[in-house]
């Protein structure tokens, strides 16, 4: 009985592919069985996608509950593919390739497809390992609660009361999962967005009959009574996008981008401008640095800055009435930065409620 209130529109730029389950994505790879994938030695490839097309359990060929799907990219490329048709135009003889990323968002812009279904009692698992490497494009995970799972309560026993959420003893067996981790000086340019949280896709505190928190909701949990207040930001999703760079690899951020978790070690950067970036958590460790430009916005529930990393608010920040970085809480530590630079004129760029 409770309800969100969250930005309108969130999670959501990706709709329509979270609505077909993404079909005619016009990726270079569309698989839907469990799937490793190895791609190497200066290889490129125009896009996955990869679905979760069997909804028993008879052909897995891992754990038993889980879908797992791995990815390993070392010294290689993976970009956007093109759901438009794009030999029918061109410029002097040349036609646009699948691999141009506009940068818009839209299916044309789309590398790497997550989807599973709502019909498997099986939760997904998706790992992506980047070495040496380049994404170019936006990555999509489109996250449903199992079957036989009940978000918002189930009587089991007919007594006319909610007694479970159903699903698996273990909670994790009932969450998708998306990992991604860049590592030794790769790059992505692009956006992350995942379905999991929104409302239909989240379950409120007051609604765990069996099953614990797996995420915080950016909006707010509020009583649904007259005094409508605020109770909550704990969330259990049907899905977690996790975000790790380390040795020196570099995210730019596109439009927007929405995860659960970002880590940021050794050296890494996250750049973003003219994009925004919402994460639970943000930590950065080991002279790693978030730097956040012209019209970018950062907004997390809890900023680490650790071990001599930095968060930089560049000169260009705060023209607007909003904050570009806005947190509930940060903690600075062992020599960590968070360098606001700006002067006695800029007042948006940082403050405090």
């Amino acid at each position: 009985n409770e309800t969100f209130r969250t930005p309108a529109g969130e999670g959501e730029e990706y709709a329509g592919l979270f609505a077909n389950g993404g079909v005619g994505l016009g990726l270079a790879v569309n698989l839907d069985v469990e799937s490793n994938i190895n791609i190497s030695n200066n290889s490129r490839v125009a896009g996955i996608s990869l679905t979760q097309g069997n909804t028993v359990n008879n052909t897995y060929t891992t754990e038993s509950h889980t879908w797992d799907n791995n990815i390993s990219v070392i010294d290689s490329t993976v970009t956007s593919g093109s759901v438009t048709t794009l030999e029918d135009s061109g410029f002097y003889g040349n036609s646009a390739e699948p691999s141009d990323y506009s940068g818009k968002g839209g299916a044309n812009d789309v590398a790497l497809y997550f989807s599973d279904s709502a019909a498997s009692n099986y939760s997904m698992k998706n790992n992506v390992y980047f070495s040496n490497s380049t994404l170019l494009g936006d990555v999509v995970f489109a996250s449903t609660f199992n079957a036989n799972f009940y978000p918002h309560g189930h009587d089991s026993n007919a007594d006319g009361v909610l007694d479970t959420n159903g699903g698996w003893a273990d909670d994790s067996l009932n969450v998708d999962e998306l990992n991604i981790t860049l590592d030794n000086g790769s790059k992505w340019v692009g956006s992350a967005t995942t379905s999991a949280n929104v409302d239909v896709d989240s379950t409120v505190s007051t609604d765990w009959y069996d099953v614990t928190g797996n995420s915080l909701y950016p909006g707010v949990v509020a009583e649904d009574n007259a005094w409508g207040r605020t109770i909550d930001n704990q969330v259990f999703q049907s899905g977690v996008f996790n975000v790790t760079l380390n040795n020196g690899s570099e995210w730019n951020t596109v439009n927007a981008s929405n995860i659960d978790t970002l880590a940021v070690n050794n050296g890494s950067e996250v750049n973003v401008t003219n994009s925004s970036l919402l994460s639970d958590t943000i930590g950065l460790t080991n002279g790693s640095s978030l730097n956040i430009g012209e019209d970018g916005e950062v907004a997390t529930d809890h900023l680490t800055v650790d071990s001599y990393s930095t968060v930089n608010l560049t000169e260009s920040t705060g023209w607007n009435n909003y904050s570009n970085l806005y947190a509930n809480t940060i903690t600075v530590t062992n020599g960590g930065v968070l360098d606001v630079n700006v002067d006695q004129f800029d007042t948006e760029a940082f403050r405090t409620d």
